[in-house]
């Protein structure tokens, strides 16, 4: 008996078989027909889902961080860390995401593919500013920052941490440990947070 699934399942088993592939194949060796034979249903049932090869991509970036958002919901909804101590365990996490590379994560961040990596860093402000803005609250509440206004501040810490992970990737060259420490320092007046305090940023 044939097995009727539904839109969600359906869209699920695009994303799916599009991540595969473009783990087996790369990204722009991978064709919308293929990923159309490899779920085995008719060309108009993905352009029921997707309007084209680059908004499923947008799709497993979402699905991506989605993931991302349940790894760090217990740092986040724990009582027992402070604000450092969470902004402290989310960078450890972030840096352990950024270091899995896969190829929809090489793709997006290629120099032509600016487009589709700006989509994606808007994808990730929109999910992760609201986050980082209640734990920069609660280090207002403990007195470990003294911003005045929590979610710009958010929305800054991740368009520079954007900007600096964009500048390594064209370059393909890491930063230099003094750039490190003028990030960490210049990342610490913004949140008004004592010296030194965010040394993670740049040993880790």
């Amino acid at each position: 008996m044939r097995t009727v699934k539904t839109p969600q399942d359906r869209r699920e088993d695009f994303l799916e078989a599009a991540r595969a592939l473009f783990e087996e194949r790369g990204v722009d060796e991978t064709s919308v027909s293929d990923i159309i034979a490899k779920v085995g249903v008719a060309k108009g049932t993905f352009y029921w889902h997707f309007k084209s090869k680059e908004a499923l991509l947008e799709a497993l970036a979402e699905r991506r961080i989605g993931l991302f958002l349940e790894t760090i919901e217990p740092i986040l909804a724990d009582p027992g860390r402070n604000a450092l101590e969470k902004l402290r365990d989310l960078w450890r996490v972030h840096e352990k995401e950024r270091h899995t590379r896969t190829s929809l994560q090489c793709h997006v961040h290629k120099p032509e593919n600016l487009l589709l990596h700006q989509k994606v860093r808007d994808i990730e402000a929109k999910a992760l500013v609201p986050l980082l803005a209640e734990v920069i609250g609660q280090g207002n509440r403990e007195g470990l920052f003294t911003t005045v206004d929590p979610e710009t501040t958010a929305a800054f810490l991740i368009m520079a941490q954007g900007l600096r992970l964009r500048q390594a990737e064209i370059t393909g060259k890491p930063e230099a440990d003094t750039r490190e420490d003028a990030a960490q320092d210049i990342l610490e007046r913004v949140l008004g947070a004592a010296p030194g305090s965010l040394a993670f940023l740049s040993h880790g």
